[in-house]
């Protein structure tokens, strides 16, 4: 037991048999025959009303993995609102919040998404498949030769199919949908493999006694299980692999053993047994939480035991009971109680509670912003003069010059994204590309350093966007200068003029295709300079509009400056080549048009974001750094947030302000820096009017104790601020205070910053642990921002509460990092330490420090936000 879980029986909290969660309704469309309810607890009734119509009561089993489904139902039409509740124990929760059915046109004007096997790939004697990325009640079916071998109306977002007969090897087999006879594309082709040989040993997780149901794990796609309980053989089972819940009855004993097998084809052996023994209901333990944020109105459970009904308090009072993974709560979370969330396994109830103390900022985690599948994507190689490279796109099928996608054309003309890598070695020895050169001996092959970002153009293409990666390995194996930047900008520019002749010359693919409104550049190292040379020349030398630019670890030569796009830098802090981090020189100099972003990542080098550049630069390995993987994912879900938001207007910059968090990263490595345009700046220190007055020219002041002063934070010889640790170029503010010590900024009028239906407020502040001396002290640092009303009453807000103060990044020691990140503070975040606070007539903001050690802190950019 760690210091977040606590024994139930010291809890003074009793189980409310009339609190149920709401459940949850998937999102709707028109002529769904079948509608998703989520987040009940296990064998539920569960109630349908379809505008205002109530269905017969159905039993719902359990929640988890999927949910329960209403089938035949419908067809249902747009505008239709539908709701649920559930029933147990003699209780009824309240309705689910209602879903209004929506035209699938209206979210996929191009047709419904393409369907995805998952999971991957199909084997020969496969019976069962899973396909996944469906709008819930549409209709899925496989083919194998062009043969429907299964189907299923009304399916769920990820829907089992059951293939009759078993795939033969060498089948190619294809999963498609449809939804009002609208047809998606189809899925990937796979061709069915044999089946592994031997076949893995299934792994059960861990049972409890008092429950029903397991959890079978380790199973190969399409194979079939069989359940020996006791000598009772159950089954066989079909199953679409990974994971397969079954329910079995009675309930278990402590102590019994269930073994599994699994089997492919029938002339093959089975599996060897997987085993597991029953767990006493003792050793029952508390689920795990997604970190829970104040103002919440659901919990998100990570993990559970199978079957598990999850109970949740808040203090004393009973707040959710459901089932996973989300389990609505009856009222949001305040910020005065823990949260204590346990689980109940059949007749088991856990002893052990999970304790989850709420933080005002506490982002919940959303999707993949890189994970919107539509189109199959063609591709090919192109080569006009000097210029040439890789082009990806939204394609009739999968495939080298395969049709531009009808469909997507005759909706929107597609955005297009450019690419340029950056300087490496342009041949390798043939069959060992350890070892790399830039003299081409006779027989080498070429490095193809330009299709380094081929995950990226398939993500970019399968959303609707053509993305073109710049071959420039004719500017390789030279000097680090502004000359060879700029004929890297050259070889972007030319590039787009190459693709301005297909669009309006008639090509075949892309003729009449291509959005000259709305293009997007990306580039790596010398690349990233070169983009925004590009960026700010495309305007004056081209009929396009560039609005998105992404900066991906750049080398600066401080000559250029991002100007009149939203700009996007990613920065490793474990970058061996471009080790002063250009880009935070970028961002403080840019100005947000409309917006500017920074993601800054501990443990990343600047290699493996390329696929092609093999060896991280200075000869390290995972764990000193991140794994490739996870590079790919970062540059991916933060770079399609931000390329989906200001090319097709799809408002992702939540991933980018710290309100949401992307699906699979590891966001502890994460740092942001953002600033939109057209917001109140109070106090960003570059005006020449000393400390003694903010952006507002309006008095400051420094109480006893404090020692507060504006510096130029720059790395360099010659750095103004003595420690020589910051890596941007912006003017700011260093404190060095004593505990209780204030720094009060005035503000040139009183604001009202009480929320209202149409905005809330926000208090951004850039800041960062100042490094003194090149290794950092344990234990994090952090401060209190304060509002200050007309009467002088003041309320505060923890640093701690709204994510914290990153540490400097202290790898290898003496080359700690210290940089700049904003922190967000919602008004309601701000409690006065007695009486009440109306957060209106705020007349100034402050900053007190509340720890006792003078560790100095940086500080720039504060500004008053409206969300």
């Amino acid at each position: 037991m760690n210091e977040n879980e606590i024994e139930l029986e010291k809890l003074d909290i009793k189980d409310d048999p009339e609190i149920l969660s709401p459940p949850v309704v998937s999102q709707l469309y028109a002529c769904a025959t079948a509608v998703t309810v989520t987040g009940f607890v296990p064998h539920a009734m569960l109630a349908l009303e379809i505008d205002g119509s109530s269905l017969p009561l159905e039993p719902a089993g359990y929640a988890d993995p999927d949910g329960f489904t209403f089938n035949g139902i419908g067809p249902l039409t747009a505008g239709q609102v539908v709701r649920a509740k559930q029933h147990s124990g003699g209780s009824a929760s309240d309705w689910s919040a209602p879903v209004t059915v929506r035209d699938h046109t209206q979210d996929y004007p191009a047709g419904p998404p393409r369907p995805e096997v998952s999971p991957e790939p199909v084997y020969q004697c496969g019976s069962r498949t899973g396909v996944r990325n469906l709008l819930v009640g549409c209709n899925v079916w496989i083919t194998a030769d062009s043969s429907e071998v299964g189907r299923i109306d009304g399916a769920k977002e990820h829907q089992g199919v059951n293939v009759n007969p078993d795939y033969a090897v060498n089948q190619r087999v294809r999963a498609w949908a449809e939804m009002c006879r609208d047809p998606s594309p189809p899925s990937t082709e796979y061709i069915a493999g044999p089946p592994p040989n031997p076949l893995p040993t299934p792994a059960i997780d861990d049972t409890y006694e008092g429950g029903d149901r397991i959890r079978i794990t380790n199973l190969v796609n399409g194979a079939r299980f069989t359940i020996d309980r006791a000598g009772t053989i159950l089954g066989p089972y079909r199953t679409w692999g990974h994971a397969h819940l079954v329910t079995l009855t009675p309930q278990f004993v402590a102590s019994e053993t269930i073994e599994v097998t699994q089997q492919m084809c029938a002339s093959d052996p089975p599996s060897d047994p997987g085993k597991t023994e029953v767990k006493p209901c003792s050793d029952l333990p508390a689920p795990q939480v997604h970190p829970i944020q104040v103002g919440a109105t659901s919990v998100i459970v990570t993990s559970w035991v199978a079957g598990a009904q999850i109970k949740i308090f808040q203090g004393t009072e009973e707040i959710g009971d459901g089932g996973p993974a989300i389990i609505m709560l009856t009222r949001p979370v305040t910020a005065d109680d823990p949260v204590y969330v346990y689980q109940v396994v059949g007749d088991c109830q856990g002893s052990t509670v999970r304790v989850v103390n709420p933080r005002c900022v506490e982002p919940p985690t959303g999707g993949n912003p890189a994970g919107r599948n539509l189109f199959p994507v063609g591709h090919k190689d192109f080569a006009s003069g000097p210029y040439g490279g890789s082009v990806y796109y939204p394609a009739e099928d999968d495939g080298n010059s395969e049709d531009f996608n009808k469909r997507w054309a005759e909706v929107s003309r597609s955005p297009i994204v450019f690419m340029a890598h950056g300087n490496h070695y342009t041949h390798y020895e043939p069959g060992n590309r350890e070892n790399e050169s830039c003299s081409a001996p006779s027989g080498w092959p070429e490095i193809p350093n330009h299709q380094g970002y081929r995950y990226l153009q398939i993500q970019l293409a399968r959303m609707g966007y053509i993305a073109v990666s710049v071959d420039c390995n004719t500017t390789n194996c030279v000097g680090n200068s502004l000359g060879n930047i700029e004929q890297r900008a050259d070889l972007i520019m030319g590039t787009i003029d190459h693709f301005k002749s297909l669009d309006s010359g008639g090509d075949a693919i892309f003729g009449d295709k291509i959005d000259f409104e709305n293009v997007g550049l990306i580039g790596h190292s010398r690349g990233g300079e070169a983009v925004v040379i590009a960026g700010n020349q495309a305007p004056n030398r081209l009929d396009i509009k560039v609005k998105a630019v992404i900066s991906l670890a750049p080398v600066n030569h401080d000559t250029y400056t991002p100007d009149g796009y939203a700009f996007m830098t990613i920065l490793p802090a474990n970058d061996g080549d471009v080790s002063d981090n250009g880009g935070a020189r970028f961002y403080d100099i840019t100005k947000p048009m409309p917006f500017k972003s920074q993601i800054y990542i501990d443990w990343a080098n600047h290699n493996y974001f390329n696929r092609e550049w093999v060896k991280d630069e200075d000869g390290r390995t995972p764990p000193a750094i991140l794994q490739r993987g996870e590079h790919e994912r970062i540059l991916s879900r933060y770079g399609c947030a931000f390329l989906r938001t200001f090319l097709m207007g799809h408002g992702l910059t939540p991933y980018l302000t710290y309100n949401t968090h992307p699906l699979g990263i590891d966001t502890s490595n994460v740092h942001l820096s953002f600033e939109w345009a057209d917001q109140t700046m109070v106090d960003d220190h570059e005006q020449p009017n000393d400390i003694v007055k903010n952006t507002m020219d309006e008095p400051t002041s420094q109480s006893s104790g404090m020692s507060a002063d504006e510096f130029e934070l720059w790395q360099g010889a010659g750095s103004p601020y003595p420690t020589n640790t910051f890596w941007g170029r912006t003017t700011g503010m260093v404190i060095e205070s004593r505990e209780g010590a204030v720094f009060r900024s005035q503000l040139n009028m009183a604001y009202d910053l009480q929320p209202t239906s149409e905005k809330t407020h926000e208090i951004w502040v850039r800041v960062a642990e100042v490094s003194e001396g090149g290794v950092n002290p344990p234990g994090n640092t952090g401060f209190e921002l304060g509002l200050e009303n007309d009467s002088g009453q003041v309320a505060w807000a923890n640093s701690d509460e709204v994510g914290g103060v990153p540490r400097p990044f202290d790898n290898p020691p003496g080359s700690t990092k210290s940089m700049l990140s904003t922190l967000r503070f919602p008004v309601s975040c701000f409690k006065p330490e007695e009486g009440r606070f109306e957060p209106k007539e705020i007349r100034a903001i402050r900053i007190r420090f509340n720890r006792s050690e003078k560790r100095p802190l940086a500080f720039d950019v504060l500004q008053i936000v409206g969300i």
